[in-house]
């Protein structure tokens, strides 16, 4: 159901310097615009990922034009360059060590509640040091661990107001433990 619009092998900075709505609406053109990857994007060519020199890898390295962004159709092939390539995963808030995929919205929203299948929160404590809470933008939704989990609580709250429908036999709460990776989710209750 996803529609993979583009992807980063690292923090895209797409609240920053992408457009997130385009002119024109739906369906996109890649001659004009496609939300969270450019207007026009600047995609990397598959074949020459260095192709702005040998010092940087497209799609993870920040070039002459930024960060730059790979189809989804081109991505199953580069995760193991996003792998190799990328920075390490050094905790959450830090904008680092992990990929950046855009997916269209619009499938989503069509196929909602059901195209969301839990809401989660990241397992953390109050003061936990390798957390940072805030946006670039300073527009954060929580400034530390207590105010992110009381807010997910409240969204999966609301997500079963606002659809009846959906049993909260199965729709869970999760929480992300970064730190164990083979089992990443525990359902909190």
């Amino acid at each position: 159901m996803a529609n993979v619009l583009c992807g980063y092998g690292n923090d895209g900075s797409i609240d920053d310097n992408r457009p997130l709505m385009c002119e024109g609406g739906y369906p996109y053109s890649e001659s004009r615009c496609v939300p969270g990857c450019g207007s026009p994007p600047a995609f990397c060519d598959p074949r020459n990922p260095h192709d702005e020199g040998s010092w940087t890898t497209c799609g993870v390295s920040w070039g002459a034009k930024g960060i730059r962004p790979w189809r989804g159709v081109d991505l199953p092939g580069l995760l193991d360059v996003f792998a190799s390539k990328g920075e390490p995963f050094t905790g959450v808030g830090n904008f680092k060590g992990y990929n950046e995929i855009v997916v269209d919205p619009v499938p989503w929203l069509e196929h909602l509640p059901h195209s969301v299948e839990a809401i989660f929160m990241v397992d953390c404590t109050a003061g936990s040091a390798q957390l940072h809470y805030g946006a670039a933008d300073g527009m954060a939704t929580a400034m530390d661990c207590a105010e992110a989990q009381a807010a997910a609580r409240t969204m999966h709250a609301a997500f079963l107001r606002t659809y009846p429908e959906v049993d909260p036999a199965t729709f869970p709460l999760l929480k992300l433990r970064t730190n164990l990776w083979d089992e990443p989710f525990e359902e909190i209750r």
